[in-house]
């Protein structure tokens, strides 16, 4: 049912030619299933459109790196992210706070510097 409807909302995001569209849904709908990269991915997409759902994105990010074996794709996912667009401060800012949570409190320094750049 849940992959019905994911496909249902892509369909229309290609329909509409916006893929902007349906992007709380998605990231819903992908951690009902437990794809959390996908998810992840969305709430990516969020915040480059709207910067100012930092910290609501933060919120989910922290809720879904509490579940077993969320931590390292969500660490891998904003690294590379990150590798393409290096500016991205509030990617900096969610990936410092998943260090932290994880007690690798020098990393966290790392990206937090960044996120104030």
């Amino acid at each position: 049912m849940i992959e019905k409807a994911k496909e249902v909302y892509l369909q229309a995001r290609k329909n509409l030619k916006n893929n902007d569209l349906f992007i709380y849904e998605l990231a819903y709908l992908s951690e009902m299933s437990m794809n959390y990269k996908e998810a992840i991915k969305e709430y990516i997409r969020l915040l480059s459109i709207q910067p100012a759902q930092l910290d609501w994105v933060r919120t989910r990010f922290s809720s879904s790196g509490k579940r077993e074996g969320t931590y390292p794709v969500m660490v891998s996912i904003l690294e590379d992210e990150l590798e393409d667009n290096p500016q991205n401060m509030p990617l900096h800012t969610i990936l410092g706070e998943l260090y932290i949570q994880k007690g690798e409190l020098g990393k966290a320094f790392n990206h937090y510097q960044k996120s104030e750049e």
